[in-house]
């Protein structure tokens, strides 16, 4: 994929998709960026970046570095970051909405500067991410937003209770994951405010399908020691629900409050937000944790809707027998997926999940 220049997001540079000023202009940008004019403005702007780092975190327009040999070494938040602004334009081969997210590697310029000063720079290049998690924005608009780039593992985090996990929130994650190239891991906490047995019987479907889940409790300080085992040499994604104790699994790992957690919201079940932007934490040896914001809605993006049952791999040993192929497993006569439900072999919440998934996609949403 051919690299191209994007423009640092300015909100005066928003406007309307159908503004035939704007389609004009894009479609003259397109000719333009392949001339040898372009390609070798690209490498000039290239040739400027003199460090790679990682982004680790965010503030306002501040975008915070880590160089790599740093982060082999860092064990908890990160320190003595690079503090770096994106240019005017940047250069990059990813194609969603974001221009940068933590989780990025970056090629930056860096500024020159006192003895004892804040390292800062200018980020030139924002490097192609080989995963990351996306969702649709709110609004209008429907962005396609990257949360955190360069995941090895998504950790699905919910609680048992308080508020009770959400199975269908759970299986668009799934479909989310394995869209942004991730292997899932699913972490139940608050596992004292419910009954295990109840829980373990509740998501065996989930282990059939070789997906790791692990009961947690942050108040007994319970599955510690199992999710240092799955983090160990990997770059993971705390991703779920608010209110169900991402940051409180933060701290429990460390021994030491580093983010901000608060209570539930009684009158609804529902978590309050208290991680406001994603961070990412080292937990040493190269293994590296990030901590996103609460996500209460979910919606799929980058799927089509014929392709949608091949997310739900409960239904790869049935749907070859289907009488008709393609089939949608819904009304077709002689479904093979459909006899499994009926007959036990295929979980009917996540049946269920399939179809309120696919209603959502045929009416406009995900």
């Amino acid at each position: 994929m051919h690299k191209e220049f994007r423009r640092k997001p300015h909100r005066k540079s928003i406007v309307r998709s159908d503004d035939s000023r704007h389609q004009n202009e894009k479609e003259e940008f397109s000719r333009e960026r392949h001339s040898t004019s372009i390609k070798r403005a690209q490498a000039e702007h290239s040739a400027k970046a003199t460090h790679r780092a990682r982004v680790v975190g965010s503030a306002g327009r501040t975008w915070f570095l880590m160089e790599e040999d740093a982060l082999l070494q860092l064990h908890g938040p990160a320190q003595d970051v690079i503090h770096a602004q994106i240019g005017g334009l940047a250069l990059t081969t990813n194609d969603d909405d974001t221009l940068i997210c933590v989780g990025d590697w970056v090629r930056f310029a860096e500024e020159e500067q006192g003895a004892g000063a804040v390292r800062k720079g200018t980020v030139i290049e924002i490097e192609k991410r080989h995963s990351r998690l996306l969702r649709k924005t709110a609004g209008e608009r429907q962005l396609i937003q990257s949360l955190a780039s360069n995941i090895d593992q998504c950790v699905l985090v919910f609680a048992a209770a308080e508020p009770f996990y959400n199975r269908r929130l759970l299986d668009r994650y799934l479909i989310a994951t394995e869209q942004g190239n991730m292997k899932p891991v699913i972490v139940i906490n608050k596992i004292e405010l419910m009954d295990e047995a109840f829980v373990r019987d509740d998501l065996q479907c989930y282990d059939a399908m070789d997906i790791p889940v692990v009961l947690c409790s942050c108040v007994k300080t319970r599955g510690l020691e199992e999710l240092r085992s799955i983090f160990q040499g990997k770059t993971s994604m705390l991703a779920g629900p608010s209110g169900v104790g991402k940051s409180s699994i933060v701290n429990m790992l460390f021994g030491i409050d580093l983010q901000d957690v608060r209570e539930i919201s009684h009158k609804y079940d529902k978590g309050k937000h208290t991680t406001t932007g994603a961070r990412l934490f080292g937990l040493g040896e190269g293994a590296c944790l990030i901590d996103t914001p609460g996500i209460r809605e979910f919606a799929i993006t980058d799927l089509h809707i014929d392709d949608l049952s091949y997310s739900f791999h409960d239904f790869d040993a049935f749907y070859p027998n289907c009488k008709y192929l393609p089939c949608t497993h819904t009304h077709e006569p002689g479904c093979a997926v459909k006899a499994a439900v009926e007959d036990g072999l295929i979980d009917e919440l996540r049946y269920d999940s399939y179809l309120r998934i696919r209603e959502s996609m045929l009416a406009g949403g995900a």
